[in-house]
């Protein structure tokens, strides 16, 4: 049963070999592992509010993201505010700029987007490690999946690929190509392959 140090070594552990945490890693971690959080909640302290086990609940099927990245910023006693305001997964990624939040991917209705950016301000706002959160931790955790149908992807620029191996490269005078291959969590059941193009700036030709 994992505690709290335990579970930081494990994510490092994922991180070795790639910039990233992939979703499946980060479910059988923490998601599909509720015993672990619970230990890794009672190592940190004994009594929560609310409950440990609402916390755990709330953890493993809400906020399995917003809880790897307190563990990897050992911000694991600010769970209980993450709760308190509704702040879960679905509110991420969340981008920091001066002293605003924005959500990068709102809803596309407006009250609910409305609603999303006060759930952000009040667990946010005054913070200490809001910036940490926001602009450079939670994006270890956030990696896209790719999907059949799908051709265009509009990424923040933040936003890390879930590329393990860089394979060869072609350019002409219009772009530049090159070949990786992606973390086989980050691409839909039945797509073996496809070609993801990241067009250069036009070159000036004389």
């Amino acid at each position: 049963m994992a505690t709290k140090r335990a579970l930081n070594l494990e994510i490092s552990d994922l991180m070795a070999n790639q910039a990233f945490v992939s979703k499946k890693d980060l479910q059988n971690l923490i998601s599909n592992s509720r015993p672990s959080v619970k230990e890794a909640l009672k190592q940190h302290k004994a009594e929560w509010e609310p409950d440990i086990e609402t916390l755990v609940t709330f953890i493993c099927t809400r906020a399995t993201v917003v809880f790897a990245i307190l563990l990897y910023i050992n911000q694991v006693e600010s769970i209980d505010k993450f709760y308190r305001e509704g702040f879960d997964d679905k509110m991420l990624p969340v981008w920091k700029y001066g002293e605003s939040f924005t959500m990068v991917y709102p809803p596309a209705e407006g009250s609910a987007a409305v609603k999303a950016a006060n759930v952000i301000a009040a667990t946010l706002h005054q913070w200490i490690p809001q910036t940490l959160f926001c602009n450079h931790a939670q994006w270890l955790f956030l990696a896209p999946t790719f999907r059949k149908g799908e051709f265009q992807y509009e990424f923040h620029p933040k936003a890390l690929m879930p590329f393990l191996n860089k394979g060869e490269s072609q350019s002409s005078g219009f772009s530049d190509v090159t070949k990786w291959s992606i973390h086989r969590d980050h691409l839909e059941t039945d797509l073996v392959s496809f070609e993801l193009l990241r067009s250069s700036a036009k070159r000036n030709r004389d």
